[in-house]
């Protein structure tokens, strides 16, 4: 089972998440609501998957690619945004970049498939 960190500001966006995870058989160890905390969070927990929001409190998701992310080389990023063009999210840790008003079936195919290929890249 896949140990996933959300970080989203929204609220409602973390609890449709962290409910959908645990169906689809991943375990939600953390949820937090900025950048800033997701420092800690990340070293703390160590996830196999961190999913991303772009647009957060006192350090953006983007910030923490650019600053953060190659501490944590066996995370696997997941970029989630409601952002109407995203392609302009690249960065050599992101996996996938994805919207958040995919289905909950195309969501969740699109993160286990993400999370297959990482798996079989780094492991």
């Amino acid at each position: 089972m896949a140990r996933v960190i959300i970080a989203d500001d929204e609220e409602f966006v973390r609890i449709f998440l962290r409910d959908t995870l645990k169906e689809f058989f991943f375990d939600v160890v953390e949820e937090v609501d900025n950048g800033f905390d997701l420092v800690e969070i990340m070293r703390e927990h160590k996830p196999d998957i961190l999913l991303l929001d772009i647009n957060m409190p006192n350090l953006t998701g983007k910030d923490f690619l650019e600053q953060y992310s190659q501490n944590f080389p066996e995370t696997c990023i997941i970029i989630l945004t409601s952002i109407a063009s995203a392609s302009y999210i690249k960065h050599e840790r992101v996996q996938a970049v994805l919207r958040k008003d995919l289905n909950i079936l195309d969501l969740m195919t699109a993160i286990e498939e993400t999370w297959t290929k990482f798996k079989e890249e780094h492991w």
